[in-house]
């Protein structure tokens, strides 16, 4: 499967869901053989006006995968 330039081998894809995909989660996930994985589903209100939650949420960090 191929989703903009990214070739995903095993087909393993972990969907959004909020109050679960976590980084922690993430992390997880790639570690057992998800190839991509995305944030928690987030208000882009909040990410307007820089909620502090929100932004935490949000931050994606050097090696933690294709996300």
């Amino acid at each position: 499967m191929e989703i903009k330039g990214l070739n995903i081998q095993n087909k393993a894809v972990l969907a959004p869901m909020a109050g679960f995909t976590d980084r922690a989660m993430r992390h997880i996930c790639h570690r057992y053989g998800a190839e991509v994985t995305v944030s928690e589903m987030i208000s882009a209100k909040a990410l307007v006006f820089s909620d502090k939650k929100t932004l935490a949420l949000s931050r994606i960090e050097e090696g933690d995968g294709p996300t």
